[in-house]
């Protein structure tokens, strides 16, 4: 993938896929990058930010936290949430409300 000046933010909403800290990590050695390093790294491509799990997660978590994001950024995708707030297009926002429950 060559994208150039035109790079995504990617949302890896499954387990370990930012698992970050494999050299030093005294629990599981792990002698690769994650595949949100690899990402982020990636010459002339790439991305310019990633949310992913540094550990294991939960599939059901996972799905409400995506959900959570899709609705931040197209307000009513989710019926029963609340987005007073309109369409975001500043990660930090759309981290919070993909938090919400």
């Amino acid at each position: 993938m060559t994208n150039g000046n035109l790079l995504p933010v990617v949302m890896s909403i499954n387990c370990q896929t930012g698992w970050f800290d494999g050299e030093t990590d005294e629990f599981d050695h792990r002698e690769f990058e994650s595949f949100a390093e690899q990402f982020l790294r990636k010459e002339n491509g790439g991305t310019v930010g990633i949310f992913a799990a540094t550990r294991n997660s939960y599939s059901g978590f996972n799905d409400a936290l995506a959900k959570g994001f899709i609705d931040s950024v197209f307000p009513g995708f989710l019926q029963d949430v609340p987005n007073n707030s309109g369409a975001n297009n500043r990660l930090g926002p759309i981290l919070n409300h993909g938090k919400l429950p």
